[in-house]
């Protein structure tokens, strides 16, 4: 990304030489060879908007410029502003192969920064097709797989293509967090361990690992690790659901709630936390809120037998037997091995495993340390967003 504007000195000769030949280029806008020295100055010192005011000088006398729309569309980008950035590239027309690709490279990197993943795909692919394997294309290739679920076609990208990222801590990051949500976890880890020896303070590396760490039961180091991630992105979401399920570990079920609630703020379709959070709730006796949580993650997966199952739990608590017995065999039919259908499996057969027990069979089934609990934390901590 580019640079702020302020970054360049009030004093810097080339910012002086370019306000000069600004103030002649406005006496003169019909003169090409001084409009060309304020745009590349311009570019140099990333001083988009002097850039932008160059090129609207000379288009007010040459309007139907492509070179000169091209420039306009570079300093909107420059600016951050993608939505002119794309009108301004709609009106150039490419004259040769090459011009077509840049038109075609910037379409794509606009249409992703506005999170139009979609749309980007199509010419962040053409550039790929192309040949170009820069660091920054494959970043945002599979960034956008990533956030469309397109899982398979991100990971085929990402295994193709390991060289770039093993000199670049942004895409190495890209690469631990798509494996670990593909859930490949020895992937997932050898590309966190090079986020963050490339960058220790790297957010994706930091994430994954973290999360990897909570799975391998290293709870000091995982909470080192999200503190980290939040001390440089302070609202990184998985950070704060991270923290929630290490809270949850500790049993510190308030502020495991919180965690997650603030975690959802701002990735309210990772389904794994509207579990995590539900389950905080509900150890809490927390029971209509818990319900709340779990018909948010079933709103977003159907399919999940984890959202059957816990809400077999649920009405399991409160004594509604058939109801629990019906959504626990959805749950199984889903999934045998599903953890919370064998929960409410559990306080169906016993009932005195209801009221003030059923917080500490929780804890054991989902929580506990062992290989199958393991795994049951696994599969909601990595359980992926849906897009």
């Amino acid at each position: 990304m580019q640079a702020p504007n302020d970054l360049v000195s009030p004093t810097d000769p080339l910012l002086e030489k370019l306000q000069r030949n600004l103030s002649w280029l406005r006496r003169d806008p019909a003169n090409p060879t001084l409009y060309r020295q304020c745009a590349d100055i311009a570019t140099q010192l990333r001083r988009h908007d002097l850039l932008l005011e160059s090129v609207e000088l000379a288009l007010a006398v040459r309007p139907e410029d492509p070179a000169l729309r091209f420039d306009r569309a570079n300093a909107y980008i420059g600016l951050r502003n993608y939505r002119a950035a794309l009108a301004a590239l709609a009106e150039v027309t490419a004259a040769t192969s090459e011009q077509q690709n840049a038109i075609t490279a910037n379409l794509g990197l606009c249409l992703y920064c506005l999170e139009e993943f979609s749309q980007a795909l199509p010419h962040l692919m053409s550039e790929y097709q192309r040949g170009e394997r820069s660091a920054a294309l494959l970043f945002m290739l599979v960034r956008s797989h990533h956030y469309l679920g397109q899982m398979d076609e991100g990971v085929t990208l990402a295994k193709q293509n390991p060289e770039p990222a093993s000199r670049d801590a942004a895409l190495a990051g890209a690469y631990a967090l798509l494996f670990m949500d593909a859930e490949d976890a020895g992937s997932a880890a050898r590309w966190a361990a090079t986020a963050l020896r490339l960058d220790p303070r790297s957010i994706d590396g930091g994430i994954t690992e973290a999360t990897l760490a909570i799975l391998r039961l290293q709870t000091d180091r995982a909470a080192q690790l999200f503190n980290n991630v939040l001390e440089v992105a302070p609202e990184a979401p998985r950070a704060w659901i991270g923290l929630g399920t290490l809270a949850m570990l500790q049993q510190d079920l308030a502020r495991a709630e919180s965690d997650f609630e603030r975690g959802l703020r701002s990735m309210p379709q990772f389904i794994g936390a509207w579990h995590m959070l539900g389950w905080s709730q509900l150890m809490q006796q927390k029971l209509p809120a818990a319900e709340k949580s779990f018909q948010q993650a079933m709103e977003l997966d159907r399919n999940f037998a984890e959202t059957h199952g816990a809400l077999a739990t649920l009405d399991a608590m409160r004594g509604n037997a058939a109801s629990a017995q019906q959504r626990l065999n959805v749950a199984l039919r889903l999934d045998p091995q599903c953890a919370s259908a064998q929960l409410a499996a559990a306080l169906l057969e016993d009932r005195t495993l209801q009221g003030p027990r059923s917080r500490e069979i929780i804890q054991q089934t989902l929580l506990g340390i062992g290989d199958r609990n393991s795994s049951a934390l696994s599969r909601l901590l990595t359980k992926r967003p849906k897009h």
